[in-house]
């Protein structure tokens, strides 16, 4: 799994990810400020997962030539453990968008 973290994404979630063996790339590594476009660009030339916490990348996954995962639950920096748990299940999960949300998961497309 190739994931691309949008600069949203705290850093403690994606060392946690690299930690477990994901090929992941943070926006912030890139290039600070890329615009969306720019980012789905790379996402869909590196055919990488984007992971975001920015709402934007639903209304623009059309766009996009892989899957968009939106984390909609609070979590704090001790949590990454936890949601790294939990992503790992959402990359299984066929759809263009999977948005994780407090209690549950919604999938688009």
């Amino acid at each position: 799994m190739k994931i691309l973290f949008d600069e949203n994404v705290p850093k403690s979630i994606y060392s946690e990810l690299k930690k477990r063996g994901y090929d992941a790339k943070h926006v912030i590594f890139v290039k600070r400020g890329l615009k969306d476009r720019e980012i789905i660009d790379l996402a869909n030339r590196e055919k990488r997962v984007i992971l975001t916490l920015d709402e934007d990348f639903v209304h623009l996954s059309s766009f996009v030539t892989t899957k968009v995962i939106l984390i909609r639950k609070k979590f704090k920096k001790k949590d990454a453990g936890s949601i790294a748990q939990i992503l790992e299940k959402l990359f299984e999960i066929e759809g263009k968008v999977v948005i994780l949300k407090e209690s549950y998961v919604e999938v688009i497309g």
